[in-house]
């Protein structure tokens, strides 16, 4: 999605659903973005979601807080630790601190 006004052109992470499947919608990069992983809490690895429509998805519960990775086209990297507290809600934004130039 591209940039808008109203997130000072940083990127926002709204939650969509949790279950059955986690989903998340981006908004405010001014690149568009190629991948997604998400890391729940003391994993050691990211889990990578899939791109359905507007929304990244994954099949999993997730238990916060949660890091998100971001890739954009052309290669750039952005991560948010503990971005989605612990106690996160579906239909809620969370901003970062993110951006992509």
């Amino acid at each position: 999605m591209v940039g808008s006004a109203w997130c000072g052109g940083n990127i926002v992470f709204h939650v969509e659903k949790s279950s059955p499947n986690f989903a998340l919608s981006i908004k405010g990069s001014n690149k568009a973005i190629t991948k997604v992983d998400v890391r729940e809490y003391g994993a050691d690895n990211f889990d990578p979601m899939t791109k359905s429509g507007e929304s990244w998805t994954i099949s999993k519960t997730f238990k916060g807080p949660l890091n998100i990775r971001l890739i954009a086209e052309g290669g750039g990297r952005r991560v948010q630790d503990n971005v989605i507290p612990e106690n996160w809600k579906a239909g809620t934004d969370y901003p970062t601190k993110l951006q992509f130039a």
